[in-house]
């Protein structure tokens, strides 16, 4: 009986892997990445202390990427918090670089 039901919950781990995986698989809709950016790009520009920093704002795929360089470490953690903060459960992706002018 006991390996019956170590069959079972083993068979039902692996559907719950696969399922799992194909949602994560399955295609975004371009529409809805393109909300995200404008989503971002709009806190960004409502933020008196990111407004104007060039920064490039994408999104593919339900992964934001950002872009471009910045004065400080401080500036890229304000604006990495305020992508994350502009869409909810979107990975970001921070590839802003940090110059000392």
């Amino acid at each position: 009986m006991k390996l019956r039901a170590t069959v079972i919950l083993g068979m039902l781990a692996v559907v719950a892997c696969l399922a799992f995986e194909s949602a994560a698989s399955a295609d975004v809709d371009p529409a809805s990445d393109a909300s995200v950016t404008f989503r971002v790009k709009s806190k960004l520009e409502a933020n008196r202390n990111t407004r104007g920093l060039p920064v490039s704002v994408a999104t593919r795929n339900g992964v934001i990427t950002l872009r471009g360089e910045v004065r400080s470490a401080e500036e890229k953690d304000l604006v990495e918090l305020l992508a994350r903060n502009a869409a909810d459960a979107v990975p970001v992706r921070n590839d802003l670089v940090v110059r000392s002018r």
